[in-house]
């Protein structure tokens, strides 16, 4: 510690001395080397204690687009670093390094480099390499440091140092500069170790225009003038961290600031015209950390002396968990009560997720990005779990399962998804690395993270995280340290010995997860017979393989008899090395049903014979659902659904199963219906049979949701989520009410501006704008995006702007999202063409051709190749029909996507898995809707339900055929006593 602090007061003393600039550099740019860890990582026997970074921001750096910089890196000197009596490797993109110096700690005056030639850069590699001289063998110490003097550029795109921009409440351009590091951006800044096992110390100064505030990751010490209209601020020594948590900004922003127990100085910065909204993350921000506080029985401010909270105009991701200075987008820190319900549960859950991180991911480190769920795994499960402590009545330990659990179980069922943790020398390329950050690494990370919790118990689960901090705290882990944190209570596995390390290797270590299949013993039928499987699809064809599954799995279950949904903790465990397990005498008789996974508590599906399968329907129509549980239901409708689209149980099965859907009005069961039926209707094209009569068939299952939501006048919060849920879904398959309620609410709003709830307006807009024949409804809506400062209803506006079915529309809506003039944000530019794609039938084609036309000017205006990737893989998600396919196939083919090419690639191949899956399950799909959807020829006083098309007609079923097991009758009476939505 003594150490650390006199180094630090030296390169203070050192930082922009005014050497002379050095011409006898090389530059290697040789082709790019082999992709091993050699070339791509850096070595160990060398790494940092300290920084302390001097940047100068000229006064036109908007127009300059550069900045200058000094740094001195305090090193270590390791073990067997023979390599160092040679060179020293760091990291640096694209800046210009002008001196380089290497000095003893207690003899400045004598550089150690090769004074003739003392430094290369190699820049496919982003490297910097420093030369020793002939004398300068370095001893095993800590008393080295580094100097290096540089010009960099302050960046277009959203990473390493770069600009935005806003316009002030005068309609002037403001300008900005901000950071984003993450993963390896640091070194875009300042030379540097850029990789997360490199932690030191910061010490950070920032020459600035005296306009500007600049903010860091730890509090000002000093801000003075340093004439000529420019001021330095000078900030206290950062805690121990990684280079890709380093953060710092420059603006003109406004601040709600306040001393606060939980974090100390508690602040939240914005532009000064939307500082208002900010109100509400500075309150809920500190009750977050206190119940982070608590659970890790780590103090927030042990660390670090304050929390900035800062919405960024152009921000890369959601957000960031710069250290003490974490970075939003404005839309995801900003609310009020002109915003929506879900927004303020999305402004409050990222919260959550970036605050976790202060403890899991910045407290405690990943060693490399190859294990990046450690990090992210932690922030995604306490997203929903942290706030859910101080928002109970959200239900987010409820809605985590449909949401995160549901979902990625689907990635995960596919052959191109991937092990949460990989080898290491599997993820060195810039391209490798973004990889890691998806669903797999937050969702799948965060799944078996709850299922531990499940199988270990929630007060043990409390007792290992709290230990796994305090034994790594300032340190750099890999998943085997997260295991030996718990092992302590999981000691067995019923008789036999496994560490919990074993368990979990199964669920990291291979991509995928097991399906238990369930059946009656043939011999005794009170007996049921447990097997798991591996089931994937297959990329090229969507073939689906099966294979034998060596997991361990924790089983809980619950029967008819029994009914005890409470415990989630498992009964028993599945082997690796079981075939089969039996369970016996769980089954009373043939109208008995058995329940697995009790709340979804492990990472699996439960796949049930056919007879099993048709005691839960039953089950599901009886009074109150025979007492299944509301998770259990959602589970069953997730599972069947997705089995069916496997292959694995007949579609008739699974709508069979829905049928119960008539009378269910929860949230959960819903949403999960609701997914599948959105994948079904992406499937099929928009003009097909089997579209309109599955389209009615949902509208007719979710009658009495529909009514329940409109009955409703006390909404919570999960009443609000389910009424914009069903009414979403109502008005797009043209309920009469629905459509007839959201027009009127529509004209109200443009001719008299009367004011439209909140959480409906998206519904709304998005209705009249879809059935209006009058292009001014459009026009009108448009014109509100420039009169609104509620960044939610931006949002929305923005996305319902797609939903217009006028063509010429769509093109000129797409044109804005390119226009210079109109200085759209990019990430704004990028939901406007994936509103069109999902807007409508139309919207589709209509952005491909806008793409193929305007690529140069999409990439400018969309954040470069990573804006480009994003919106060709929703394009890809809404692709239909064959020939389109293979025009976007041979697009992609014939375009230089740089790093996107291997991740687009994979859309294209999931377009054809979408054909060949419709080629295979259509007809059946179809077959079954026939049956079951029928239209009454004779007049009755109900209103009837009609399919809105003329290619459907009266269905009727003979007495020889197989009618699906229902009690819909569908003919469908609607209230139309209500006046609005």
């Amino acid at each position: 510690m003594v150490l650390l602090h006199i180094l630090g007061v030296l390169l203070v003393l050192i930082v922009g001395c005014n050497a002379k600039t050095l011409t006898n550099v090389s530059i290697i740019n040789d082709p790019i080397p082999e992709i091993t860890t050699e070339n791509y990582r850096l070595k160990p026997d060398v790494f940092p204690k300290h920084y302390s970074i001097e940047l100068r921001v000229r006064a036109d750096f908007y127009r300059a687009k550069s900045f200058s910089g000094s740094v001195k890196i305090g090193i270590c000197i390791g073990l067997n670093s023979t390599e160092t009596d040679k060179e020293i490797i760091l990291n640096a993109k694209n800046l210009n390094v002008t001196y380089t110096t290497l000095y003893e700690l207690n003899k400045p005056e004598k550089n150690l480099l090769n004074l003739s030639n003392p430094y290369y850069t190699v820049p496919k590699l982003d490297r910097v390499v420093l030369r020793l001289s002939e004398e300068g063998m370095l001893n095993e110490t800590c008393s080295y440091v580094i100097g290096i003097n540089y010009n960099g550029n302050l960046q277009d795109e959203m990473h390493g140092f770069y600009l935005s921009s806003y316009k002030n409440k005068n309609n002037q351009n403001e300008w900005l500069a901000t950071t984003q590091f993450e993963a390896i951006y640091a070194r875009e800044a300042f030379p540097c170790f850029d990789e997360p096992i490199f932690k030191a110390t910061f010490d950070i100064k920032i020459i600035h225009p005296q306009e500007y505030y600049v903010l860091s990751n730890e509090d000002v010490i000093v801000r003075e003038s340093v004439g000529e209209g420019m001021y330095q601020t000078s900030f206290k020594q950062s805690p121990l961290m990684s280079t890709y948590l380093v953060a710092f900004t420059m603006s003109k922003f406004a601040n709600l600031s306040e001393p606060n127990i939980e974090v100390g100085k508690n602040s939240i910065w914005s532009r000064s015209t939307f500082i208002n909204q900010g109100q509400y993350s500075l309150n809920i921000a500190p009750k977050i950390i206190k119940e982070l506080n608590e659970l890790t029985n780590i103090s927030y401010t042990t660390f670090i002396s304050k929390l900035d909270q800062i919405a960024i105009p152009d921000l890369m991701a959601e957000a960031m968990e710069n250290w003490g200075l974490v970075t939003y987008r404005e839309p995801m820190l900003l609310w009020d009560e002109e915003s929506n319900t879900r927004s303020k549960q999305s402004v409050t859950t990222v919260i959550a997720h970036e605050l976790a991180h202060m403890w899991f991911g910045n407290l405690v480190t990943l060693k490399w990005w190859s294990s990046a769920w450690i990090n992210e795994g932690f922030a995604q499960y306490f997203e929903y779990f942290a706030t859910h402590k101080v928002e109970s009545h959200w239900e987010l330990d409820k809605q985590f399962v449909v949401e995160q659990h549901q979902m990625v179980l689907n990635d995960d069922s596919l052959l191109a998804s991937h092990p949460l943790t990989l080898e290491e020398d599997k993820v060195l390329t810039l391209n490798n690395i973004t990889n890691r950050f998806d669903s797999i690494t937050y969702a799948k990370g965060a799944s078996i993270i709850r299922m531990m919790k499940h199988f270990i118990g929630e007060e043990d689960f409390t007792v290992g995280i709290r230990r796994y901090l305090a034994h790594n705290q300032e340190k750099n882990t890999e998943p085997k340290d997260v295991w030996n944190a718990f092992q302590y209570n999981v000691e067995t596995l019923e008789s036999e010995p496994v560490t919990l390390e074993t368990i979990m290797k199964t669920w990291t270590e291979q991509a995928g997860f097991p399906v238990v299949f369930v059946e009656i013993e043939e011999t005794k039928t009170t007996n049921i017979i447990l097997t798991q499987i591996y089931l994937v699809f297959k990329d090229d064809s969507e073939e689906v393989i099966t294979e034998p599954a060596a997991w361990y799995v924790p089983i809980s279950f619950t029967t008819s008899e029994t009914r005890n949904f409470s415990k989630a903790g498992p009964d028993f465990w599945l082997q690796p090395k079981d075939k089969n397990y039996t369970l016996e005498n769980v089954i009373a008789n043939e109208s008995s049903w058995i329940v697995l996974n009790i709340q979804s508590s492990a990472f699996i599906r439960i796949n049930y014979s056919k007879q099993l399968w048709k005691s839960l329907e039953h089950a599901l129509k009886r009074p109150d659902f025979d007492g299944i549980h509301v998770i259990n239901r959602a589970q069953i409708v997730d599972d069947s659904m997705n089995l069916a689209r496997a292959g694995e149980i007949p579609y008739a099965t699974a709508f069979d199963i829905g049928l119960y859907l008539e009378n269910e009005t929860d949230y959960y069961p819903w949403y999960s219906a609701f997914k599948a039926f959105e994948y079904l209707k992406l499937r099929f094209d928009h003009a097909a049979r089997v579209t309109a009569l599955l389209n009615v068939h949902i509208k007719n299952l979710m009658q009495e949701l529909y009514n329940n939501v409109r009955r409703n006048d006390k909404p919570t919060h999960i009443d609000t989520l389910k009424k914009v849920l069903a009414l979403s879904w109502a008005c797009e398959l043209n309920n009469e009410n629905c459509v007839k309620d959201a027009e009127q609410l529509y004209r109200s709003f443009r001719d008299n501006n009367t004011r439209i709830e909140p959480d409906l307006r998206k519904i709304v807009y998005c209705t009249a704008l879809r059935k209006s024949k009058n292009n001014e409804d459009w026009e009108f809506l448009k014109g509100r995006l420039s009169e609104t400062h509620a960044l939610s209803e931006i949002s929305t506006i923005i996305s319902a702007l797609g939903c217009t079915r006028n063509v010429d529309t769509l093109n000129r809506y797409l044109e804005y999202s390119i226009n210079p003039a109109l200085e759209i944000r990019k990430q704004d530019a990028q939901s406007i063409f994936n509103a069109v794609v999902s807007g409508g039938p139309d919207g589709p084609p209509i952005a491909f051709a806008f793409l193929q036309n305007k690529l140069e000017s999409i990439k400018q205006s969309y954040g470069g190749i990573g804006g480009l990737s994003s919106i060709l893989i929703t394009l890809s998600e809404h692709l239909r029909d064959e020939t389109q396919i293979r025009t976007f196939e041979k697009f992609i083919n014939t375009t230089d996507l740089g790093e996107a090419n291997e991740t687009v690639n994979n859309a294209i191949e999931r377009c054809m898995e979408n054909i060949e899956w419709v080629r295979r399950y259509s007809s059946d799909i179809q077959k079954y809707l026939e049956k079951i959807v029928i239209i009454p020829t004779t007049t009755t006083t109900k209103r009837t339900t009609t399919i809105e098309t003329t290619s459907i007609e009266t269905t009727t079923i003979s007495s020889s055929e197989s009618t699906p097991t229902s009690t819909v009758a569908y003919t469908t009476t609607e209230d139309s006593n209500r006046a609005s939505l």
